[in-house]
């Protein structure tokens, strides 16, 4: 089935692929989840293992989100689909685009959107960092070492979220420039993406020389007044929870390189709380259990299987 999966994948794109794989396979499991991508994968795992452990629904990632909306589409309108089994789960993001506001009306009850840009923005927040540290650094609650690296974490995180400002600014006008269906092709020569996307991806942002943002994004010049207006009243929001996950997630293995560089390099405050065996590439494969639970996630997943109070008296 993979090997066919994946040829499909090749020849036709994410969306067939699924949609055939499912015609072959709809009778063969209880409960099918579908999600955008391979990380979405180990991140929902932690929800959807908690209620159907036993029942081992089929879980497939869609490569994409909207390779993800063409498969809802094609699976749902399919005569012999079962509705009642079927969840498919979804980044919050910028779009907002009327297609994606169609494809929820329509099938509301076997979509889950997260309330989050993505994922990510349930991993990177304060608690849940500092519980890994506490979990796998050995740092104590309440003590000195502890205390420094709270202030630690505030002050780092503030400079990345400067860093990553002008980013989101440009992601969101981007989507809802897409939105309004407008040329995007002057507007993306005019910014310099994928260099500023690499170049949050440094390691140690620390070095990072905040003075030349401005030198890597100006894309500003594209964006009418209104559109800026909008951009602004809208980043006034929980930028944590909003602003793009992939880019904090960054921030997050940054975070967890320099303190265990800083406890090798016995600095104060660090010494003694290396962890040579942390997996700093596969956060979310690994550290998703300690992440933050989605508001109604427990819910959606219990409507569609049965009740995991339930199960848990039995």
């Amino acid at each position: 089935m993979s090997n066919y999966v994946s040829n499909m994948i090749s020849s036709q794109g994410a969306a067939v692929a699924l949609f055939h794989e499912y015609i072959m396979i709809k009778d063969d499991y209880p409960y099918f989840y579908y999600f955008e991508g391979n990380d979405d994968y180990y991140f929902y795992d932690v929800f959807v293992g908690i209620v159907d452990s036993k029942l081992r629904g089929f879980k497939k990632h869609a490569s994409g989100k909207y390779q993800l909306k063409e498969a809802v589409e094609s699976i749902m309108k399919y005569q012999y689909t079962n509705k009642d089994n079927l969840m498919f789960f979804f980044d919050g993001d910028y779009s907002n685009r009327t297609d994606f506001n169609q494809l929820i009306n329509d099938y509301h009850d076997n979509i889950f959107m997260l309330d989050r840009y993505s994922i990510e923005n349930y991993m990177v927040n304060k608690e849940t960092i500092l519980t890994i540290c506490k979990r796998f650094f050995k740092y104590i609650d309440g003590n000195v070492d502890y205390l420094n690296l709270v202030k630690y974490y505030d002050e780092q995180f503030k400079q990345f979220m400067k860093c990553v400002f002008p980013l989101n600014k440009y992601k969101y006008i981007h989507e809802k420039i897409r939105n309004e269906g407008i040329n995007l092709r002057d507007f993306d020569q005019k910014s310099p993406y994928l260099k500023f996307n690499q170049f949050t991806k440094i390691y140690d942002y620390e070095c990072i020389d905040y003075s030349r943002l401005d030198s890597y994004f100006q894309c500003t010049n594209c964006i009418s007044h209104a559109e800026d207006v909008s951009a602004k009243q809208f980043f006034i929001c929980d930028q944590e929870k909003k602003f793009r996950g992939h880019n904090q997630l960054h921030f997050m293995k940054a975070f967890f390189t320099n303190i265990n560089q800083k406890a090798l390099n016995k600095e104060e405050f660090f010494v003694g709380h290396d962890n040579k065996k942390f997996n700093f590439n596969g956060i979310i494969e690994n550290y998703s259990i300690y992440a933050e639970v989605p508001e109604g996630i427990k819910k959606f997943i219990n409507d569609h299987v049965y009740s995991w109070v339930g199960r848990k008296e039995k």
